[in-house]
């Protein structure tokens, strides 16, 4: 058998090395530059290698088996996945690391929050706080920016024993702007929970977030009642179709229209998208457009009432 050429064989390992590092590579950049030693292993890396590296400032070492790739400090959200590759498997971001992992607050390096299913006990490990979960059902858990994290209901669970009904409010209010919270999960999250302490608290932040919507057609009954009841607002005309638009309730010579929504307002982008179309097309023909929504009816009527006949004292006044 003929003898390898020495010029191929360097080639080859040179090939070898450089696809190995290309690999290494993608592999940080979606890690935030964090990596682990099962993970360097797969690649082709040697412990050996691995030591060599570390002795030269190439990497640095963050936990036990997990590593910096490169010179420099690791990124905030670097030590969320640093975290995440030091867990035994299973583990996910939770409390108040799972809100930094959605951007809900800052990451605080140095406290980081993860839940081990089954674990024995709540324990700490340098900056690295553990806590158990026993039953966790499927949608407790999820994957947010290659991030394994607690979802935005068990996340909020998981805070309501430790954090003010301030912060527990701020948090709902910026998820939901986010379009993050939605109704369905979070409702269900709350039954399964329901022995929970603190739920209490919890469930009185989130106040309009859980309320059940009316039938769109019950709503349009018990305004329609609420508005003959009263002798001061006029009769309107109901369902009339202005342009391509059919519109709840109308007051033609006061040019006001009114439109009943029984959804909760974080509940459908689409839905949004529609309604400030539909606002828009009115006003651009000079309509007020005013959105009552079924939380308010119940709770506010006598705000309505006065909203009402402001706008249409001024209309008549304009008029």
């Amino acid at each position: 058998m003929p003898a390898a050429d020495p010029d191929s064989v360097d080639f080859s390992v040179a090939e070898r090395h450089k696809h190995r590092q290309s690999r290494l590579l993608a592999l940080a950049g979606r890690q935030d530059d964090a990596v682990s030693l099962r993970q360097l292993t797969l690649l082709g890396f040697t412990r050996a290698e691995v030591r060599a590296r570390v002795r030269r400032g190439d990497w640095t070492p963050v936990h036990r088996g997990v590593y910096l790739v490169g010179r420099g400090t690791l990124s905030p959200r670097g030590h969320l996945h640093a975290a995440l590759l030091a867990a035994p498997g299973g583990a996910f971001l939770s409390h108040r690391s799972a809100a930094a992992a959605y951007g809900l607050r800052q990451i605080n390096r140095f406290e980081i929050h993860i839940t081990v299913p089954a674990a024995r006990s709540r324990q700490r490990n340098g900056n690295l706080i553990r806590h158990r979960a026993t039953n966790l059902h499927r949608d407790d858990v999820r994957t947010y920016n290659r991030l394994r994290v607690s979802s935005i209901p068990q996340m909020l669970i998981e805070l309501t024993s430790t954090e003010t009904e301030r912060e527990l409010d701020r948090l709902v209010t910026e998820a939901a702007r986010r379009d993050l919270l939605h109704v369905d999960k979070l409702t269900q999250a709350l039954r399964r929970n329901s022995r929970r302490p603190g739920l209490v608290k919890l469930r009185g932040v989130l106040g309009d977030y859980v309320w059940k919507p009316r039938d769109k057609s019950t709503l349009e009954r018990d305004f329609a009642a609420f508005i003959v009841a009263d002798p001061l607002i006029p009769e309107p005309v109901r369902n009339e179709y202005i342009g391509p638009y059919e519109i709840d309730v109308h007051w033609p010579e006061h040019r006001l229209a009114v439109e009943l929504d029984g959804r909760l307002y974080h509940q459908a982008v689409k839905d949004r998208e529609r309604d400030n179309a539909k606002d828009i097309y009115l006003q651009k023909r000079g309509i007020r457009s005013v959105r009552i929504r079924d939380y308010r009816f119940e709770h506010d009527r006598a705000g309505i009432r006065g909203d009402l006949l402001d706008f249409l004292r001024s209309a008549a006044d304009a008029a």
